[in-house]
């Protein structure tokens, strides 16, 4: 089968790289299209995927509609050559592309609809199947929706398809017995960041004072770095900074992927920005199994209260909650790999039962 995956963001490259290696193991002509992102080619590269590269994202409303329609024309040219048979992603392109073309479409999307309403508007509407946690359930059921329960996250640092290297501390000129704490920026430009909070220059300077006495901050950012005294830089690369959350401390971000990230691994973590509260699958992760946990920037005080009784607690707590939620959320790289092994097929039996989708929850690695 010929298989287009489009990759926007760094997160999709971990999402995807394990059912791309793996589709093309099993003999599937794969073709993977990415926007010009330094760390997503990194995490790409490190994973011996190849890729078509569409060039940059625009910033600024005009101009990502135009680049927009920039990267719709350059994939329709590729389907054009290639007459491919599905395409996979976190993606508008794709599912549109679909809409005009014999390919069909297949969409991941863990975002709420009110908080991405573009994009749930553009991709939800033309996706052949489209693929979301059950923290999601409440939006509605729609005809080509397919709800799991899990998150992105599990595709790829699910205990059965990783387990965390400890030479990644030497590289980060760590003791193996050394508290450190991450705390991650991000640029909070995507559209529907506009008018979005996130950690300020004052806060993140109370927060560094609040945690270096406990043991070192490793900063990292997405845009222009904000130097602290008394933090450092990363210096493993970003493809494998999931070996060095797994050691951590703590874990600080004014970002969603690395709190449900570090959830997935049991490492705590503090959220602060003005999606708290209403992003579904963090709301679960932090409610139902105490993992992550969510603040709004004017509430900054209750975040450090938070931080100071997180590091009261015993490290070996969050990793019993994360085994507790292990065992009950599936690993949706797995259903994706049979699906498109069995496709058109497996469509049918997905509509037909999307319950189907729960007997991945044990499923072992060799039975892919």
């Amino acid at each position: 089968m010929k298989i287009l995956f489009e990759l926007n963001h760094p997160a999709h490259g971990h999402l995807f790289k394990n059912p791309i290696n793996r589709l093309r193991q099993k003999g599937h002509e794969v073709t993977v299209l990415i926007k010009d992102i330094p760390v997503l080619k990194s995490i790409l590269r490190d994973a011996g995927i190849t890729f078509i590269n569409l060039g940059p994202k625009g910033k600024g409303a005009a101009a990502k509609i135009f680049r927009q329609f920039i990267f719709l024309f350059r994939t329709w040219r590729l389907y054009r050559k290639n007459k491919y048979h599905l395409g996979i992603g976190v993606s508008v392109t794709l599912p549109l592309l679909s809409r005009i073309t014999s390919m069909s479409s297949i969409v991941f999307d863990d975002d709420d609809k009110n908080a991405t309403p573009n994009f749930a508007f553009l991709a939800h509407n033309n996706a052949s199947l489209l693929f979301r946690p059950a923290a999601l359930k409440h939006e509605g059921e729609t005809k080509n929706t397919i709800y799991y329960n899990g998150y992105h996250e599990l595709a790829y640092l699910h205990p059965r398809v990783f387990q965390p290297d400890i030479s990644v501390l030497k590289e980060q000129r760590l003791g193996k017995e050394e508290n450190f704490f991450i705390v991650r920026l991000v640029a909070l430009e995507a559209h529907h960041d506009k008018g979005i909070r996130g950690i300020s220059q004052l806060q993140l300077e109370k927060l560094v004072e609040t945690l270096k006495p406990k043991g070192r901050v490793i900063l990292t950012h997405e845009s222009v770095f904000r130097s602290i005294p008394g933090t450092e830089q990363l210096h493993i690369s970003p493809a494998h900074l999931h070996h060095l959350m797994a050691y951590a401390r703590l874990i600080i971000s004014d970002g969603q992927t690395m709190c449900s990230e570090a959830a997935c691994l049991g490492i705590p973590s503090v959220r602060i920005n003005d999606f708290a509260g209403r992003i579904s699958y963090l709301e679960e992760q932090e409610h139902k199994w105490k993992l992550t946990f969510g603040f709004r920037p004017g509430d900054f005080e209750s975040a450090l209260q938070k931080i100071e009784n997180l590091l009261q607690s015993p490290r070996h707590l969050f990793r019993e909650r994360r085994d507790a939620m292990i065992s009950e959320t599936v690993n949706p790289a797995d259903f994706l790999i049979q699906l498109i092994d069995n496709w058109p097929g497996s469509l049918r039996v997905m509509k037909e039962d999307p319950g189907f989708v729960e007997n991945f929850k044990n499923m072992e690695r060799g039975d892919w």
